[in-house]
């Protein structure tokens, strides 16, 4: 079904990143488990087999097939959260693991990034079984330690996806 690519239907769920923080959800509309992945700047990952992390990431929600039984497209998330920000370069990744007895070989989600007052958005479609190691790249600086933010090494800008949009969050 790559040509009927369902819409997301609704957006990012309420709550924003904590402040000094940095939120990461993942939404879409289809009734698949898809499976969302952050990597820090120390290059630690938080995702359903790692949470809490080390860097004290937290996959605060995960959905998988048992959640989208018998539902249809309705809104569906999975949030990954910082309290305190690291500062550098963090990468977001995404799996569409499993089609949970729909016929979907492709689905469109969205990812958004808060942290440092900015809201960072990018629109993807996935294909059944792919993993996408990189949707969506986003700086954060003055993060823990006191440490400033990394500038991207050279040939970044060609892997990097670059965010929607970019706006101030209030």
């Amino acid at each position: 079904m790559k040509d009927d690519v369902p819409e997301v239907k609704d957006d990012v769920p309420a709550g924003g990143a904590p402040k000094g923080g940095i939120r990461v959800s993942l939404v879409w509309s289809s009734p698949v488990d898809l499976d969302l992945y952050v990597t820090d700047p120390k290059l630690e990952t938080v995702y359903f087999a790692n949470t809490p992390s080390g860097s004290e990431g937290v996959l605060e929600e995960d959905v998988e097939c048992k959640d989208v039984a018998g539902a249809k497209d309705e809104s569906r998330s999975e949030v990954v959260v910082w309290e305190k920000k690291r500062s550098g370069r963090y990468r977001v990744g995404v799996d569409f693991m499993d089609a949970c007895d729909s016929d979907l070989e492709t689905v469109a989600a969205r990812v958004v990034a808060e942290a440092d007052g900015k809201r960072h958005e990018q629109d993807v479609t996935l294909e059944l079984e792919r993993f996408n190691p990189v949707v969506l790249e986003f700086d954060v600086s003055g993060g823990a330690g006191g440490e400033s933010a990394e500038e991207p090494e050279a040939g970044d800008e060609d892997r990097a996806k670059p965010a929607k949009g970019e706006e101030e969050v209030p």
